[in-house]
């Protein structure tokens, strides 16, 4: 509940004033600011008379991924007692919240209103009803600007005028009812002008007394080649009237929007989000959302200019001498005496692809199964749960985590970034996954037993249920703990709380986590899983490319900020160039490349990566800053590939290369493989795709 006063207890409720947004130093390039937040001066806060502080308690129920609901108990040990009386239990406020909704309602319960704010009011005007059910006031703050309207919503007739919702002012900044009031109470911004609402109003009035009580996901893959994607935001409508629901969309939302969907856009509602530009109102139940281009080509290797990449002899010779030595790296001490998952993963996954390409690059079955066999074998302690740090299954929040924190080895939760709070699980075990998936697919291509999927898939479709669980009807794990259908894109923060809310330092590692999903469905020939993956990817190419991803010219972050080029940490209130290990410019770009993969020229395009080399990179300052962290060298450079493909494999070509210059999620090898097949040499041969 807001606010230190007694009087100020509620849930509060603002909309963005962007005359009032904060700006850090300039020390980006050309002046880009560090960082923008907003100031949260709550406008309207609903409480109620009979709310004390250490009596009355405020509980969450229900959290879904896109809605939840908010309960505040006037007197919850009266509350609790009730219920084991068998009373009929009353003086409760119930407030649905959903991503996106167009009012703030409040199902109050026996309770006397009050409406409250840190602004004095100027004008507080009752307003003719829109019904005899519906009282309407028009309330407008200090200085004449802002205001908002109020509607209370009566059970019945009888009650609307025998206990009729009538304000009374107490002092400039509360407003408190005279009768104790059950019903719905909901209230809408108007305007941050004086004039020109006249419209805003008249659909405020029409869609006022329904709420967004949830949110369901449907979705279908069309197109000749299964390469479009459409799905639906069902929004569940509650509340006293029957008027379709006023949400608001954010701008990936308007860019994708079905035609059907356009129609019932209405830009009068136009309200700057926090941090993801202008939203506009849209009065529909359903969203009907299109995505065009699905990477449906993209799988293991590289896409060269005219599809599948291939290599010429000379050039597969140099990548064999260099795949050899690092196919005799000891992987075991990377992973098994790792206690990181995280680290762990990223090794496993590098080796893996190091396996694949010596088998469907390099065409050496022979090394292909000596590296196959050690991969196999390291990764299986860790399906079996035999590896130095073990997880565990937490029946509280329903997932799989790091047992450190239940054995009192990580107090402060900072331990492996704090997986056993929630933190980073896509990132986490998508590169678990992702090497799982490339095990399977190998075995099948080298005629090899099925023994390790049969005997650890289970392991690998928990990892996924984790972070990316689609069915409602899994007890176990929460319906995609990561994605938000809602932003299009995941969040990296579990349960530790921040007042900036939940935030993502790496869109790479973001679209990483769906890529695994989709080699793990090709590798157990799951359509639908594909299908999943390839949609939830074209949306993240969308989203990040409006949000996390700055090209010239970007409308929804401040134009003060956009020379970034890239956001840093994205949180639902704030954009903050920088990373939680650190401040160096390599630091904080490379974290959006990491891993160069197939999958990354798909999501992040030619011109935008040019850009960002010439803006930070094209003077060779790699790790200029950062000094003794070389390796994101090799990450700039791999991402290189996806606009300099020469470029790209001159660097790693290098008889003089220093392996210091390899990050240890990836390989020499392979980074030669993706800068010579995305277009660094020109050749015709067949290669595996799919």
């Amino acid at each position: 509940m807001n606010g230190a006063r007694e009087g100020l207890l509620g849930l509060a409720a603002d909309v963005i004033d962007l005359t009032k947004r904060r700006f850090g130093p300039k020390n980006g390039p050309g002046g880009a600011v560090e960082f923008y937040t907003n100031a949260f001066n709550p406008s309207i806060i609903l409480g109620s008379t009979e709310l004390r502080k250490g009596v009355s308690d405020i509980r969450v129920l229900d959290p879904a991924g896109q809605s939840a609901k908010v309960r505040i108990y006037a007197d919850k040990d009266r509350y609790n007692r009730g219920i084991l009386d068998g009373e009929n239990t009353t003086k409760i406020i119930d407030i649905p919240i959903c991503n996106g909704m167009g009012f703030v309602s409040a199902e109050y319960r026996d309770l006397t209103p009050v409406i409250s704010s840190i602004v004095a009011f100027e004008d507080i005007r009752q307003l003719p009803s829109v019904n005899e059910l519906i009282t309407k006031y028009l309330l407008r703050f200090v200085g004449g600007a802002d205001s908002w309207l109020v509607y209370a919503h009566h059970r019945s007739i009888e009650e609307a005028k025998y206990t009729p919702f009538d304000l009374q002012i107490v002092g400039t900044t509360r407003l408190e009812g005279k009768n104790l009031f059950t019903g719905l109470l909901q209230v809408a911004h108007l305007s941050q002008d004086n004039g020109g609402h006249g419209r805003r109003e008249a659909l405020l009035d029409y869609t006022t007394g329904s709420y967004c009580a949830g949110v369901e996901i449907d979705a279908q893959i069309t197109g000749p080649y299964a390469d479009s994607g459409e799905y639906q935001m069902r929004f569940k409508r509650a509340g006293q009237r029957k008027s379709p629901l006023l949400m608001y969309a954010l701008p990936h939302h308007i860019k994708t929007f079905h035609a059907s969907t356009v129609a019932n856009v209405h830009r009068v509602f136009k309200l700057p989000s926090p941090a993801n530009g202008m939203m506009y109102g849209v009065i529909a139940d359903i969203w009907r959302l299109k995505v065009e281009s699905l990477p449906v080509e993209v799988g293991w290797l590289p896409l060269g200019e005219k599809g599948c990449a291939s290599f010429p002899p000379e050039v597969l010779q140099r990548i064999y001498t260099v795949a050899r030595i690092e196919v005799a790296q000891n992987l075991t001490m990377q992973t098994l005496f790792n206690p990181s998952m995280y680290f762990s993963g990223k090794s496993f996954a590098k080796y893996a692809f190091l396996c694949y390409s010596t088998f469907h690059v390099l065409k050496d079955p022979s090394l292909t199964q000596l590296c196959l066999a050690r991969l196999k074998n390291d990764i299986a302690l860790f399906a079996e749960n035999r590896q130095q740090s073990i997880m565990v299954y937490d029946t509280t929040w329903g997932g799989v985590t790091s047992i450190q924190a239940f054995e009192g080895a990580d107090p402060s939760g900072d331990m492996d970034f704090g997986n056993y709070l929630y933190n980073d699980h896509h990132f986490h075990y998508s590169y678990h996954v992702q090497a799982a998936a490339l095990i399977v697919q190998l075995d099948k291509d080298l005629g090899n037993s099925n023994t390790w999927f049969r005997k650890h898939h289970e392991w690998v479709n928990g990892l996924l249920r984790d972070y990316a669980n689609p069915s409602k009807d899994d007890h176990y794990f929460p319906v995609f703990r990561n994605f938000d259908w809602y932003h299009g894109h995941s969040w990296a923060r579990g349960l530790v709380s921040c007042g900036d809310s939940k935030d993502e330092e790496s869109s790479s590692e973001d679209f990483n986590s769906v890529y695994a999903q989709k080699l793990w469905g090709i590798a157990i020939n799951d359509r639908s899983m594909i299908a999943r993956a390839n949609l939830m990817l074209g949306i993240l190419k969308v989203s990040l490319n409006e949000y996390m991803l700055l090209s010239k010219g970007n409308q929804n972050h401040p134009k003060e900020f956009v020379g970034n080029l890239v956001t840093g940490i994205l949180s639902e209130c704030k954009a903050d160039h920088k990373t939680y290990f650190g401040l160096y410019r390599e630091y904080i770009q490379g974290i959006h490349m990491i891993p160069v993969t197939a999958m990354s020229p798909y999501i992040r395009s030619a011109e935008f990566c040019e850009l960002e080399y010439k803006t930070y990179f094209s003077k060779g300052l790699h790790c200029g800053e950062s000094g003794a962290d070389k390796f994101w060298a090799g990450i700039i450079e791999a991402n290189r590939a996806i606009f300099d493909a020469p470029g790209s494999w001159e660097f790693f070509n290098n008889q003089d290369f220093d392996d210091a210059m390899i990050d240890g999620g990836t390989s020499r090898t392979w980074l030669m493989i993706l800068a010579a097949g995305m277009g660094g040499l020109k050749i015709n041969e067949t290669c595996h795709l799919v």
